[in-house]
């Protein structure tokens, strides 16, 4: 009986490997791989009989695992290329992840789960990152172990690329407020009086014994800025104990209402218009249990304040929660029933005289001025208000006569308003006295108009105050007013200016036709809904409201214009109409502004908006670039008067582009500021508007911020060669960003540079740029350069010859020492106006 030889199945194709490999080595024919066991006889390995049947499957594995083997050196190519573009979103997502959690927004779980997935990729990444296969074929089933484990790398770094698109977003809709939030303003450093008062109410905060804490001290002596710093001190330091802390400005006028409304906003919580201070009272109750400790700051208190109205869970039943109240009376403490007050003192004569020199200048230790200063210092009292008001108006002033002047007016103001401390009116009046010229003191007095702790916009000030010599009516933030009585406005009978924003009221009296100024922005005034189909917004209830020249308004939806609401806003000499549930107000230097927020933006009365607008903001509006098409579908003679575009968060719809379509001519002519942000999905500005036929000839500044996937910002070819008015450039966040224009191949280029006028560059975190323009190209203008985190630029589009504009060169020292210069002349003339500075 002849005897059978069996081998196991890895001696078997491990034999085959070794063949193959040595095949491919020496012919180069890896196509002919899988042939080589395809043209096996079937029993050429002398199986059993029962296995020959699976003889054919068991080939194919063997074919299989030879091709993984035999692959490796092209896997390991694969990885090295698809983990760069892994690493590239990772850094992304990173980032907005970031920016999500500092805006407050719960990151989803999905993203949180995907990061993890990340982290245990680039564990099993890093053993073959840069790892060349061996030479040797001889152990081929550790190759092919090997092979195979690159394979399942290459198919995880695929799949996570795939998912991490994220296209539900990247947090939920629903913000959780931060623990604590950073409130701006001045700090205590420097002063031992206040930091010692600042220490102790530190430590009873962690006190069990103490629940309600009180300061108190004289007006202006610095008991919100000791608060201010406390409540920023907690959010970067471990004796922070609370789950939230509530900032709450109460002042002498504020009612239970616009108390209840900060502390809901704060919450995140949904504040109703036409809630009752009961039923918010329930609500917030219900909020503020939810939560395992808190801190209320009520600042600057002036009487007693119901907790139970108010819906503030009392801190002996809330435990381990805690309220801080800040007011100029003792009597306050007692009646809120504090366990403890802190007071704080007046600063001592060294504290006064470092603080008034600080806000001063060194101007104070002069000889002359000197002893008139340290006069003037100790007419402020210690209070650190008066001192700082008083400091900052002597800054700078050099005449002995005016420091001499200045103590006189100190010492002879006499307070002639009965509760205000002799202390705190002698600097106030003698800041108000100082101004210059009577229309300056004129206006500042229109801040009396304005509740108390009111931010009032500059703008919006110097409006009223123009319109002086007409009656004006302001009720902003009056909430508990649901309508304004017309026997009330008898006393109005030239009433020009009317202010009803942040107000309950819900309709506008007949008696207002005379009107010129009128602002509604989030207000309960209710618009009738007609239009040219049912439930759009119209202005037909304003038109009739003929004098009228100055409009601010907020609409749920976009408005249907007629002709003649047309007609009648374009008469309007400024208006600020805000469309969508999260647009708000906004600076702006341009009279006829629009924005509009969370709105479907391919709806058709869209274009109206660009028609009659000079500044246009789109944030978080979805369908961009459909949008886009109907501007050049639509428009003929292009957007004129529009000067100002901002969009931010507006989504791109995916879709096949409308081929061919161009506009005829250029549909933003006078174009003067484009400012885009967290716009994914476009590669360049020129793509995302070449359709609208742009030439930016009037444009004076773009800012470019947080879109990952811009790869330049324009192209400069037939339709832009150069950008004659740009001042300003400022871009940011861009981490795929390679160059800032880029030059169409084969285009007959000016040798004139592409931004002959830009005085302000300003780049940070763009980690892939590496160029600016034409490497010949000087931008002669140039007077500011900010240069951060961007490591791979090397050269400046400066020689020479800009040594006498350029102001000031700011960025890292490492940076500014790699830089290529085309000589070191060039280097040397422009080193003293390098200025180091950390990011």
């Amino acid at each position: 009986m002849s005897q059978q030889i069996w081998f196991s199945s890895d001696l078997i194709w491990d034999g085959i490997l070794r063949g193959c490999v040595f095949f491919k080595k020496s012919k180069g024919l890896c196509d002919t791989i899988p042939n080589y066991t395809s043209s096996l006889p079937v029993n050429y390995f002398k199986l059993p009989a029962s296995q020959v049947e699976t003889f054919p499957a068991w080939k194919r594995c063997v074919g299989s695992k030879i091709k993984t083997t035999v692959n490796l050196k092209s896997n390991i190519a694969a990885v090295e290329k698809e983990m760069k573009s892994l690493m590239d979103r990772i850094k992304e997502v990173k980032h907005e992840k970031e920016a999500n959690e500092k805006e407050g927004n719960e990151i989803r779980a999905q993203v949180v789960t995907w990061l993890e997935d990340v982290e245990k990729l680039q564990l099993r990444v890093n053993p073959i990152q840069g790892k060349k296969p061996s030479a040797c074929f001889l152990n081929c089933s550790k190759r092919y172990r090997e092979s195979n484990e690159v394979e399942g790398i290459l198919e995880e770094i695929k799949r996570l690329l795939e998912v991490g698109n994220f296209e539900s977003g990247m947090a939920y809709p629903t913000r959780i407020p931060r623990t604590v939030e950073h409130i701006p303003g001045p700090s205590i450093q420097g002063q031992t009086t206040a930091s010692k008062a600042l220490e102790k109410t530190m430590r009873l905060l962690s006190d069990d014994r103490f629940q309600r804490i009180g300061i108190w001290g004289l007006g202006g002596v610095g008991k919100t800025t000791m608060v201010r710093t406390l409540n920023n001190e907690l959010q970067s330091t471990s004796r922070n104990i609370f789950g939230i802390i509530i900032w709450v400005t109460v002042s002498k006028n504020s009612d239970m209402k616009q108390v209840q409304a900060q502390i809901a906003l704060r919450l995140n919580l949904e504040m109703k218009m036409e809630e009752s201070v009961e039923r918010m009272a329930i609500r917030l109750h219900q909020r503020l249990m939810n939560e395992e400790k808190y801190l209320l700051i009520l600042d600057d208190v002036w009487q007693k304040l119901d907790l139970d109205s108010l819906g503030v869970p009392q801190p002996d039943v809330h435990k381990g929660s805690k309220i801080i109240l800040t007011t100029r009376f003792m009597e306050v403490c007692r009646k809120m029933m504090t366990d403890v007050e802190v007071k704080v003192d007046d600063l001592n004569d060294e504290e006064a005289w470092q603080l008034f020199s600080q806000k001063a200048g060194d101007v104070a230790h002069l000889e002359g001025i000197k002893p008139f200063a340290e006069a003037i210092a100790r007419e402020c009292c210690g209070l650190p208000l008066a001192i700082i008001i008083v400091g900052a108006a002597m800054r700078r002033k050099t005449k002995v006569e005016l420091w001499e002047d200045a103590l006189k007016e100190l010492q002879r103001s006499v307070p002639s308003v009965e509760g205000i401390e002799d202390e705190v009116y002698k600097p106030l009046k003698w800041s108000y006295d100082s101004l210059q010229g009577n229309n300056t003191k004129s206006c500042f007095l229109y801040c009396s108009l304005f509740p108390e702790d009111f931010s009032i916009e500059v703008s919006e000030l110097v409006l009223h105050w123009r319109a002086k010599e007409v009656s004006t009516l302001l009720l902003q933030g009056s909430c508990p007013f649901e309508e304004v009585p017309e026997r009330f406005l008898l006393g109005f009978e030239t009433l020009k200016v009317l202010n009803l924003s942040r107000t309950n009221i819900r309709s506008l009296p007949d008696s207002i036709l005379q009107l010129e100024v009128l602002d509604v922005t989030n207000s309960s005034y209710q618009f009738l809904v007609k239009g040219k189909e049912e439930g759009e917004t119209t202005f037909e209830e304003l038109i009739r409201l003929d004098g009228l020249l100055v409009l601010s308004i907020k609409l749920k939806s976009i408005p249907w214009l007629s002709s003649d609401d047309l007609s009648w806003i374009n008469r309007l000499r400024r208006f600020q109409i805000l469309i969508g549930p999260t647009a708000y107000s906004f600076l702006t230097t341009h009279d006829k502004s629009v924005a509009i927020s969370k709105i479907d933006s391919t709806q058709d009365s869209i274009l109206q908006l660009w028609d009659i607008s000079n500044s246009l903001v789109l944030k978080n509006c979805s369908n961009l670039n459909l949008m886009l098409d109907d501007l050049v579908i639509n428009t003929v003679v292009g957007f004129i008067g529009l000067k100002s575009l901002t969009i931010e968060r507006c989504t791109i719809t995916k879709s096949c582009p409308v081929r061919g379509l161009a506009a005829c001519c250029d549909l933003l002519p006078n174009l003067e500021e484009l400012t885009l942000g967290h716009l994914n999905g476009i590669k360049s500005i020129s793509e995302l508007f070449g359709q609208l036929g742009l030439r930016f000839l009037k444009l004076k500044s773009i800012e470019v911020r947080d879109s990952s996937e811009m790869k330049y910002l324009l192209s400069c070819g037939d339709i832009i060669q150069t950008l004659p008015n740009l001042e300003v450039i400022k871009v940011s966040f861009c981490w795929v960003l390679e160059e800032l224009f880029n030059y169409d191949s084969g285009q007959n280029m000016a040798p004139d540079p592409v931004v002959p006028k830009l005085r302000t560059l300003q780049l940070e975190d763009l980690s892939s740029l590496r160029t600016l323009g034409r490497h010949e190209e000087i931008w002669p203008c140039l007077e500011e350069v900010t240069v951060f985190q961007c490591n791979c630029l090397r050269r400046l589009p400066l020689t020479i010859q800009n040594t006498g504009t350029i102001k000031e060169i700011k960025g890292e020292s490492e940076w500014w020492d790699a830089l290529q210069w085309d000589d070191d002349k060039t280097k040397i003339s422009l080193l003293p106006h390098f200025h180091p500075a950390l990011h």
